[in-house]
């Protein structure tokens, strides 16, 4: 279409910026208002196919019904011949996966103002009762002055629609839409909480050679601990990272609570995003360098009034003096046998390395510095007094490791613990461990741990319920005490049921229902076939 002079809906396009598996998108020029815009155009080989073109309706519905500085705006859509088309704004930037392919993580600053700006705009998305369900940095646009918008609302749908599949990208899909339940505003931030851990480390918190492994990662694998030794982070961010990343939804924070929490903190803006998109190496060097201004003038602390006792297990440093002159008499033995180590003497000046930023420096200065760097190790131990704890105080240590089959929720005590599998250190004695999982009844275990010692549990949550095959002909809408479980066929997974006695139900609106009573057993294994044309006279 680019380049044929052909006007679709009042929009020329003439670049053409992506070609996907049902749709084109191009820049295009709107000569009516004299603005550029991004034109979205179903391809001619799906023009009538109705599901299709009633997804990107969908799309310019909802996207029309959000007005916000964060949200992309739509300015028009319709069909023009055989072309269904959408034209929203066109951001003149970049978007957050390209920046992090072209220039690595963003520094935690403008990760947190991303953040906070999208955060603003879902926000608003769910204001209107609309879910997202496909936040990813790609979606993310960053504009030249530093303006932060959400776009692509192709997978977006109603809080009140049920899902008929999974929508959005596996890497940021929310525990519970990988489990197959309905998604909610709580699912968008989890999206937004696995983008923020990629804007901070530029990896993806739950990737996976195999798609497997990165359902696997979603519904186990914490990525904080990562998240912390590759970038440590204010303790407010860190606990915004962990809430938006919990696997449970009801601890999740809102859009609106997010935003709240960010701008009480404060941080970068639109400015600083906008230098740094201008020139990522030059930003970092400049805030380098201010980092080190900012650190070398703060003032000393007060000297307390008396000596502070050192916690136990702390090594107390040597004074300063006796660490340099240490260091020098070292330097100057060394110099005893390779004379061009004394030719440096006191006036030249070496490049150091520290943080990352180089920096000449005077030697004697870099010498004061490397000492102290080195301080810990080169520091005798202190008395005993301060490094042995009495024993009486010292907690005795156990390891407990869980497991089960599927992976279920770990509380221990009143405290959640995370997905299984985990090793969780505890105190030594006896602990009650609960598995949770939505679909199976809660298992619970008391457990004794004993110090210096891991002890193992691991459960088969199906050998606690039995797993139910149904076979109905020509097919039936299944209840299991009167709740409505799945339309057979096809049974989508096996029916779980507890052991007991039981009401099969099974409906079909017109050939009528059939109640079957069932009685179970833990760790049973049926398959139950049902006629409904000979059940019921048909």
């Amino acid at each position: 279409m680019a380049g044929t002079g052909r006007i679709v809906g009042g929009f020329r396009p003439f670049t053409e910026l992506a070609r996907r598996p049902t749709t084109v998108v191009y820049k295009a020029y709107d000569p009516a208002h004299e603005r550029f815009v991004l034109l979205k155009v179903l391809r001619p080989e799906f023009a009538h196919d109705a599901a299709l073109v009633a997804r990107f309706e969908d799309e310019a519905r909802l996207l029309a019904r959000v007005v916000h500085p964060n949200v992309v705006p739509v300015y028009e859509a319709g069909q023009d011949g055989d072309t269904v088309y959408l034209a929203t704004a066109f951001i003149e930037g970049t978007d957050a996966a390209a920046l992090l392919a072209a220039h690595g993580p963003l520094l935690p600053e403008l990760a947190a103002y991303v953040l906070r700006e999208a955060a603003c705009g879902l926000a608003a998305v769910h204001a209107e009762g609309i879910l997202h369900r496909d936040l990813k940095p790609a979606n993310i646009l960053l504009a030249h002055d530093g303006r932060v918008h959400l776009a692509d609302f192709g997978l977006a749908s109603l809080h009140e629609a049920a899902p008929e599949d999974v929508r959005g990208t596996l890497a940021y899909l929310a525990p519970e839409q990988v489990l197959g339940h309905t998604p909610t505003p709580a699912s968008d931030l989890f999206s937004l909480g696995a983008t923020f851990a990629e804007l901070l480390t530029g990896e993806r918190p739950f990737g996976g050679a195999s798609r497997g492994a990165a359902l696997d990662a979603v519904l186990h694998h914490d990525p904080l601990p990562y998240l912390d030794a590759t970038v440590p982070l204010p303790e407010a961010q860190r606990g915004l990272a962990a809430r938006l990343l919990a696997k449970d939804p009801a601890e999740r924070p809102t859009g609106a609570a997010l935003a709240d929490a960010l701008d009480a903190a404060g941080g970068a803006d639109a400015e600083a995003l906008a230098a740094y998109l201008r020139d990522p190496d030059a930003y970092r060097r400049a805030h380098r360098r201010a980092h080190r201004r900012a650190s070398r003038i703060l003032p000393a602390a007060p000297t307390p009034a008396g000596p502070t006792p050192a916690p136990p297990g702390y090594i107390r440093p040597l004074p300063r003096r006796v660490l340099l002159g240490g260091a020098l008499l070292l330097l100057l033995a060394a110099g005893l046998g390779y004379g061009g180590w004394m030719a440096l003497g006191t006036n030249r000046t070496v490049e150091s390395t520290r943080d990352g930023f180089a920096e000449p420096m005077a030697f004697t200065d870099w010498l004061a510095r490397h000492a102290l760097d080195s301080a810990a190790v080169a520091a005798p131990p202190a008395a005993a007094e301060e490094t042995v704890a009495p024993l009486e105080e010292t907690i005795r240590l156990g390891t407990l490791r869980v497991e089960s089959r599927p992976p279920a929720q770990v509380s221990i005590g009143e405290e959640a613990q995370g997905m299984t599998p985990l090793a969780v250190p505890l105190a030594a004695g006896s602990h009650v461990v609960l598995l949770k999982h939505p679909d199976f009844p809660a298992y619970r275990a008391a457990v004794e741990v004993k110090a210096g010692q891991e002890e193992a549990l691991s459960v088969s949550l199906w050998e606690q319920v039995a797993a139910l095959q149904v076979e109905v002909s020509p097919w039936a809408v299944v209840l299991l005490d009167g709740v409505v479980q799945d339309t057979v066929p096809p049974q989508r997974r096996p029916l779980i049921v507890p052991p007991g006695q039981h009401l099969l139900t099974l409906r079909h609106p017109a050939l009528g229902t059939v109640n079957h009573p069932i009685e179970v057993a833990a760790g049973e294994q049926r398959t139950l076939r049902f006629n409904l044309y000979e059940l019921l006279g048909q």
